[in-house]
């Protein structure tokens, strides 16, 4: 079950999501070194697979690790270890880790001194299933951070997403205060290398990927289904299919304020595509005036879709379209 209302998210919390470990490797590193050159206290929180990593390509950058380990600017913690510290009997003891947080960021930092915090310890409890827990550990960090001079950088792989839900992706999105797509959301994101694997008849294919609610994602979603589309086949049904799911995933993003999931099968003659967001609600047809830009989206659907519509789901709803594809 997840948590209620979230602690609002302090101004400097962020949160990154990554395809491959490189990209949080370097993203991290970056962030390290920004804040030891300006004199921060730096505190990374991370795996045992991140850790070593990171410090190298910190010293790659041409900074002193051994050294900044020694004056007490640079501290790192292992982060399955300090997780383990505030469990019990398998429960999280979220007032034990607020406890020790602030007794950590006590111990490293000095009222004149601000500090920057990488940690992943959400991220192990995702890939343990625990959304609910993590969730409440974002909360506890903006408790804790709440008018510390500490910022936060928390990061969680993609390949996670499908199994978090679209509810707990968008509940740990709220309680950041900036949301860093994947990187690959900027430039084109292949599909398998033997796509062909995949559909073996055209009459059962399908794909579907989940993307965070972030502008890119619209673009994304755009190069996934483009991509699919290809891939099957089926390019002359592609405007109608990029402009469809276009106005489906602005829809989810900047009205819902959701992450979704874009849904694409093939049955004979009949390409459905679909959105489905945590934003429980209706999409409705606007009836902007001759001058207002927005609130065209229903009315592209109607004018381009075969048929669509809006079913209420448990955790949201699915605005799905169907196309004529002749195939």
């Amino acid at each position: 079950m997840l948590s209620g209302d979230p602690v609002a998210a302090p101004d400097d919390h962020a949160v990154i999501f990554y395809d491959h470990d490189s990209e949080i490797v370097s993203a991290v590193a970056g962030y390290a070194h920004e804040g030891l050159q300006s004199g921060e206290v730096v505190l990374l929180i991370a795996t045992a697979t991140h850790a070593p990593v990171i410090l190298e390509v910190l010293s790659a950058l041409g900074f002193d690790v051994a050294e900044a380990t020694a004056r007490g600017t640079l501290h790192l913690r292992d982060a399955a270890a300090t997780l383990a510290q505030f469990r019990a009997e398998g429960e999280l003891d979220l007032e034990r880790f607020e406890s020790h947080l602030r007794e950590l960021l006590a111990s490293v930092t000095t009222k004149d001194t601000r500090a920057r915090v990488f940690g992943e310890l959400v991220a192990l409890l995702w890939e343990e299933g625990e959304v609910a827990a993590a969730i409440g550990l974002e909360s506890a960090w903006n408790t804790v951070l709440t008018g510390h001079r500490t910022g936060l950088l928390c990061a969680y792989p993609t390949a996670l997403l499908a199994s978090a839900g679209l509810p707990g992706i968008r509940e740990t999105c709220v309680r950041h205060s900036e949301v860093h797509a994947p990187p690959g959301y900027g430039s084109l994101r292949p599909l398998p290398e033997d796509p062909g694997a995949l559909v073996h008849d055209l009459t059962t294919a399908q794909r579907t990927e989940v993307f965070v609610p972030t502008t890119t994602a619209v673009i994304a979603a755009r190069r996934f289904v483009g991509a699919t589309l290809e891939h099957w086949d089926l390019d002359h049904v592609a405007p109608d299919a990029l402009l469809l799911v276009s106005e489906l995933a602005t829809n989810a993003v900047l009205h819902a304020e959701s992450p979704f999931r874009v849904f694409l099968h093939h049955s004979p003659g009949v390409l459905h595509l679909s959105v489905h967001d945590a934003q429980r609600g209706w999409f409705e047809l606007g009836h902007p005036s001759a001058g207002e830009v927005n609130g065209r989206g229903v009315s592209i659907v109607e004018a381009v879709a075969d048929r669509w519509g809006c079913d209420a789901v448990s955790d949201g709803k699915v605005v799905w379209a169907e196309l004529p594809t002749g195939a």
